[in-house]
């Protein structure tokens, strides 16, 4: 019972260190990424937002109780999650957070050249709730984590995943009331 199991961090946590509970937040890569969407189906009631690299949704059904905040972060040329997966994933948290149909799309600098990969944020927002959904497609990028020192395939260093994803989840705030 994963689910449950984190669910029970999260008490512990509280009971141990005095956490704001309205900042819980998830992240991960890979199966880590997938958890955090399953956390965003199933444990939307203790979670104000969630951020994934290179991971997708796939758990069946997603009935969350509320619009989550996403962040989606995935290379082109990932051959473990392969960023085909990934329009579905995000199709399904921008109906369902009752996004705008239209995103913004930015293409950052390509700060660093010799990584061999460049970054567009599809930006969807704001949606209900004053959520967001936002896609960060690393464009030649493999199944890494932006920013990362260490580099295994190609790893983009245009961004810092760590600093973005923190940004992100620095906005949010789970109601209370929920």
């Amino acid at each position: 019972n994963d689910v449950g199991f984190i669910s029970a961090l999260i008490d512990t946590m509280d009971a141990n260190y005095s956490i704001d509970l309205s900042r819980v937040y998830s992240t991960g890569m890979s199966m880590g990424g997938f958890m955090s969407y399953r956390l965003a189906c199933e444990l939307d009631t203790r979670i104000a937002a969630i951020a994934s690299v290179t991971g997708l949704l796939v758990t069946s059904p997603c009935q969350p109780s509320r619009p989550v905040a996403i962040l989606q972060m995935h290379g082109t040329a990932d051959q473990v999650v392969p960023y085909a997966y990934v329009p579905s994933t995000i199709s399904f948290w921008t109906d369902f957070d009752n996004c705008p149909s239209q995103p913004v799309t930015t293409y950052l600098p390509d700060t660093d050249t010799t990584d061999n990969s460049t970054v567009t944020v599809t930006y969807y927002g704001f949606c209900d709730d004053s959520t967001e959904v936002i896609l960060y497609t690393i464009n030649g990028g493999e199944h890494t984590w932006p920013g990362a020192t260490v580099n295994i395939g190609i790893t983009n260093q245009d961004i810092n995943g760590s600093v973005e994803i923190w940004n992100f989840f620095s906005k949010y705030t789970l109601d209370e009331s929920v």
